[in-house]
């Protein structure tokens, strides 16, 4: 152009144009002329644009490093004492087994076997003969007995059954008697007995029994306390 300047100036790293107009020397323009004037500076500009300002983009700030928590070591709760389980006695042999059984000597045997054994004896005799009262000697008071047809009886009862018998016996005994003494003051017997006679009509009979009998020592003297009679055979 010849009536313009055109300045370059640098700021920051932004270029800078400035257009200088000269002042006119000619006094007057054509309307022609001033639109090729501006179209000439809209072209100059559109040619050279100015650039966007560059925003600056603030920095973010470093984070510091996060400090670790430290934990307070917590103070160690006292073991809880446990007390030692109670231990059960081992049991002894007598425990198992019930009450341990007194030793009865080979003589404290030998005397019980004999002494019961003629009790028994007695007992039978008395059957034969009716005598009542000496069977009311060998049986204690709280005497309890199952006789051989399934009957219970205690002592009354028993003695009554012997006053109303009215067999006539030819023959009375006790076979295969069995005595064992538990203690020095209980024992048991056992053994059969053989009877044989007439009933009041005459009626032959011969039978047997096979009975067993609980005797205890009670104030030095052996008695009958219970009984128990099973019928083998009768002809």
């Amino acid at each position: 152009m010849k009536n313009h300047e055109i300045d370059l100036f640098m700021n920051g790293e932004t270029k800078i144009y400035v257009l200088k107009a000269q002042p006119m020397r000619i006094k007057k323009m054509t309307s022609a002329g001033i639109r090729s004037l501006v179209l000439a500076g809209l072209l100059f500009f559109a040619a050279h644009r100015l650039p966007a300002p560059i925003q600056e983009v603030p920095e973010s700030p470093t984070p510091k490093p996060a400090t670790p928590k430290v934990r307070r070591p917590s103070k160690p709760r006292p073991a809880a004492q446990v007390s030692p389980a109670p231990q059960t006695p081992s049991p002894s042999p007598q425990s198992k087994t019930g009450p341990a059984e007194v030793t009865i000597s080979p003589a404290d045997q030998a005397a019980i076997t004999t002494l019961l054994s003629e009790m028994e004896n007695r007992w039978e005799a008395s059957v034969a003969s009716h005598n009542v009262s000496m069977v009311d000697s060998l049986v204690a008071d709280d005497y309890v007995s199952v006789s051989s047809a399934g009957k219970v009886l205690n002592k009354t009862e028993l003695l009554d059954q012997l006053k109303k018998d009215t067999n006539i016996y030819e023959s009375a005994a006790i076979e295969n008697i069995s005595v064992r003494a538990v203690r020095s003051d209980f024992a048991i017997v056992t053994g059969v007995t053989r009877e044989k006679g007439k009933t009041k009509e005459g009626k032959n009979f011969n039978r047997s029994f096979r009975f067993t009998d609980t005797w205890t020592k009670n104030a030095g003297q052996w008695r009958c306390t219970n009984a128990q009679v099973v019928k083998v055979s009768e002809k």
